[in-house]
């Protein structure tokens, strides 16, 4: 597969990776201000190659809007991404407030040496204070009504992408 960048450039998809998680009803991290929700293994196909990743983890009770919201290669504090959840109204519990956190971006493969890599999706507060981001991760049969929910990452590996910096 290849991708025409903005530069008219074609980009190569070397190989899709996609990362579901099946574990329900994951405890959250309540007023804890940093913490690691889900961690995987990635094994890259040529080290130097970049990824791409798309995806998100949904969950159930959420408390804060703003949580510090991470995806990390590596555990590389200064090469991840940060967003806040998307949310529905506050004070549904588990029987209504639902979200998900989302990740897009790209990681630079010349960023990272080798093929065998760690992903982890987790919180970092800012201020030092839990914010409370949900009670429960990949949310099952909470209420009567719910049905299952699972974190998905999807991964395209290649060169040739254009790099966020």
């Amino acid at each position: 597969m290849a991708i025409k960048t903005s530069t008219g450039d074609h980009a190569k998809v070397h190989k899709i990776s996609v990362f579901e998680d099946a574990t329900n009803n994951i405890s959250g991290p309540g007023s804890i201000a940093d913490t690691i929700y889900l961690t995987f293994s990635y094994t890259r196909e040529n080290d130097g190659n970049d990824v791409i990743f798309d995806g998100f983890f949904p969950w159930a009770g959420g408390g804060s809007y703003f949580t510090g919201d991470y995806i990390s290669f590596d555990g590389a504090t200064t090469k991840n991404f940060r967003n806040t959840q998307r949310m529905f109204p506050n004070g549904g519990g588990t029987n209504g407030n639902y979200g998900r956190h989302e990740y897009h971006g790209i990681w630079e493969g010349s960023s990272y040496s080798g093929t065998s890599h760690t992903i982890t999706l987790g919180q970092l507060s800012r201020d030092g204070v839990g914010q409370n981001p949900f009670s429960h991760g990949n949310p099952y049969q909470l209420a009567a009504r719910q049905q299952n929910q699972r974190t998905e990452i999807t991964l395209w590996e290649g060169n040739g992408f254009a790099v966020i910096t």
